[in-house]
């Protein structure tokens, strides 16, 4: 299988910083790891809450380390968790966990990048650009869409045509990867895209077969198909 394509957008959140894990999840699991044991409805809720929270703050200069800390400090307030060493843990291995996975699929994308058009479309917290930055992914997306900027997240289909505006080209000659189902795959098949769902063994999504063209489990495997030779 090989698309004929003018633009690839991508997701970052639980997508280029992990190959479909999303956030929530892998805070969930670090926190086991270092030994705190929370009820997992509990804690699903605390992380959306808190997300709300630094929704509503300004936060445009943080890097990934430091948005890290902040959502950590908020997770340990809320559950009562005490101890800066937990804190520190948690942190540290995020970041690193992170870190580690856009260093890897930052290869894949710089390869994807010297055949086709990219964008990035992402949930995030107005500090999408800064992240990039940081990492030097922000060479490679010809737009960088952050939903805190311009005002509505996905699947709110706004969100992909100021990516595709901004690439010039239209949704049926374009692909989007993402990790969320509802958000993502929803979001860009009800604008007419390609959709392709990186999806974890994690997901506990179902979601309808019918709105997903492809499905992968790691970042590396759309090179066959979106990313080839043309």
């Amino acid at each position: 299988m090989s698309w004929d394509l003018d633009a690839l957008l991508l997701d970052f959140g639980g997508t280029i910083d992990a190959d479909g894990v999303h956030w929530g999840e892998r805070f969930f699991q670090l926190y086991r790891e270092v030994g705190v044991a929370l009820p997992r409805e509990r804690f699903d809720e605390v992380f959306e809450v808190v997300d709300g929270e630094i929704q509503k703050r300004t936060v445009d200069h943080f890097e990934l380390q430091d948005i890290v800390a902040l959502q950590v400090h908020a997770h340990c307030v809320r559950l009562n968790i005490d101890g800066e060493k937990i804190q520190k843990q948690v942190i540290e291995r995020a970041v690193k966990s992170a870190s580690e996975n856009i260093e890897k699929n930052k290869k894949v994308l710089e390869r994807c990048a010297r055949r086709l058009p990219l964008g990035l479309v992402s949930n995030y917290h107005g500090n999408l650009l800064t992240v990039c930055r940081g990492y030097g992914l922000d060479a490679l997306f010809k737009v960088i869409v952050d939903s805190k900027k311009v005002g509505f997240e996905k699947p709110d289909s706004r969100i992909f045509r100021i990516a595709l505006d901004g690439l010039k080209a239209r949704p049926e000659r374009a692909a989007f990867v993402g990790d969320s189902f509802n958000s993502d795959i929803v979001g860009a098949k009800a604008l007419g895209l390609k959709t392709v769902w990186l999806r974890h063994k994690t997901n506990r999504v179902r979601g309808d077969p019918a709105l997903v063209d492809a499905t992968v489990a790691s970042l590396s495997e759309i090179e066959t198909f979106i990313c080839s030779e043309r």
